[in-house]
């Protein structure tokens, strides 16, 4: 892959240059061929990444249950690695520069151009035993798909998605819930488990991978398991709704 950057009105102008091979096209190249992506890393909200949720709210969720459907919802989408061909890149790129390097959890599927998927891969910190039970930061991974359902291949909109959350591990509080994981609140935690998982990503890996904002509005009230005490109420988590759009390559 070749990167040159112009400078533009607008900011910084990257054009990506992929080389492919498709033994079906360009026969008089023997199926070689160059596909460029250009992409605008600058203020605007839009300037990378383009529309990634065409689904709408089916897109920005993760969920439980491999029917997609909307009570099945679980974490929200925060993070978009543009320009990654692999969860494993991602996940390297994780245990580089967040130590999120263990590989634990269960799947959660998600939906994409009408296909529920499982996830392709997780990352996850290490349990800190010094609060409460234990806490971690921990994502999901799923590789952006075509049209077909398959990941894409040597197309210019390589991406995957994640729902990271800071969450600890306690017992639960049996009117809210059963899961001894329980994302932390946005009520004695301001920036909730979800926003503060995202910002870590955004505090370790700036500046060498530049991001821009997309709003996606995928903001949903997320009861925990863990509550405040008998007769005291439950956890509850939300995201803001904004996703960082994340440029997987230096630079």
């Amino acid at each position: 892959m070749e990167s040159t950057c112009l400078e533009a009105a607008a900011g910084d102008l990257w054009v990506l240059r992929y080389l492919c091979y498709d033994p079906s096209r360009y026969p008089e190249h023997n199926g070689w061929y160059y596909v460029n992506y250009w992409y605008c890393d600058c203020d605007d909200p839009e300037g990378m990444g383009g529309d990634l949720d065409p689904d709408g709210w089916q897109s920005a969720y993760s969920f439980s249950h491999g029917s997609c459907s909307a009570q099945y919802r679980v974490d929200p989408i925060t993070v978009v690695f543009w320009g990654a061909t692999s969860a494993q890149q991602v996940e390297d790129h994780l245990a580089d520069h967040t130590d999120w390097d263990e590989h634990t959890g269960n799947n959660q599927v998600w939906y994409t151009y009408g296909y529920c998927v499982n996830m392709d891969g997780h990352s996850n910190s290490e349990w800190d035993e010094g609060v409460i039970q234990g806490e971690q930061y921990h994502i999901r991974l799923w590789e952006g798909r075509g049209m077909d359902g398959d990941p894409d291949n040597c197309h210019f909109t390589h991406y995957v998605v994640g729902t990271p959350h800071h969450e600890v591990w306690d017992t639960p509080q049996g009117s809210c819930g059963s899961s001894y994981h329980s994302v932390y609140d946005n009520e004695t935690h301001p920036d909730g488990g979800f926003n503060n998982a995202r910002d870590n990503i955004l505090d370790e890996w700036y500046p060498d991978h530049h991001y821009n904002w997309q709003w996606w509005g995928n903001n949903q009230l997320f009861r925990q398991s863990k509550g405040y005490g008998a007769g005291m109420g439950c956890w509850y988590a939300r995201a803001d709704g904004y996703v960082a759009v994340i440029n997987i390559w230096h630079g």
